[in-house]
């Protein structure tokens, strides 16, 4: 419900990068329906539908949200699905239509965000905090997907 509110907000305000925000907002939305919802019913499965996979994907998508902020290699997650590296990789686009990388990038900076609007810890900390080993890569991430800097984020609120 708050992530809706926020979404209302954010079209409300309008402010730069709104549209970003908001598809993000969604992407977050869509992620954890499908934790609690099946994203194919069983009568309409696909001949290659693998409940193994999906079961171990909804493991790897609370796995993200719950180490986010550590570091998490592409090795690491795969091992979770059982999946070689390469496969992986073309699983996980399938499913989510984002790398690996993309994804993982996304979600810390999702949460990155809420940090910066909801307390008055440093952007350098706040960067360390949800997983950035450095603090220029992490600007450069918060740039490209909220369409400021993490600076200018916090200010115009």
């Amino acid at each position: 419900i708050d992530v809706i509110k926020k979404i209302i907000d954010e079209y409300e305000q309008q402010s730069n990068g709104f549209q970003v925000v908001i598809r993000s907002l969604l992407q977050l939305i869509i992620v954890q329906y499908s934790r609690y919802y099946p994203i194919i019913s069983e009568a309409s499965q696909p001949s290659g539908y693998d409940e193994d996979i999906d079961a171990k994907f909804k493991q790897l998508f609370s796995y993200i949200e719950e180490h986010y902020d550590d570091k998490i290699t592409l090795d690491d997650v795969a091992n979770i699905v059982n999946l070689s590296t390469y496969h992986f990789c073309r699983t996980f686009k399938k499913i989510t239509g984002k790398t690996f990388i993309e994804y993982l990038n996304l979600f810390r900076i999702n949460v990155a965000e809420t940090k910066l609007l909801e307390t008055n810890d440093p952007v350098t900390q706040i960067a360390y905090d949800v997983g950035f080993g450095s603090i220029n890569y992490f600007s450069q991430m918060f740039k490209q997907y909220k369409l400021v800097s993490p600076s200018q984020y916090r200010k115009k609120d």
